[in-house]
């Protein structure tokens, strides 16, 4: 998690973080329009947020 803790320093997001459990957190930009939301048809409670593809690929690049 080093690198993303630099990463963070520079507060740049949208931001992937590994858990101590083995999941991940996200930071990202929400999606809010109601005709995406209703396309994606998630559960009550859920919301969803866009990540670049970079972010994904930057993180697990640097897990090696």
């Amino acid at each position: 998690m080093a690198v993303w803790e630099r990463v963070l320093q520079r507060r740049i997001v949208p931001t992937l973080w590994g858990t101590e459990n083995g999941d991940y957190a996200v930071q990202g930009y929400a999606i809010t329009g109601p005709s995406c939301l209703a396309e994606l048809n998630l559960p009550d409670g859920e919301s969803a947020v866009v990540i670049p593809a970079t972010v994904l690929e930057g993180y697990f690049h640097a897990q090696g």
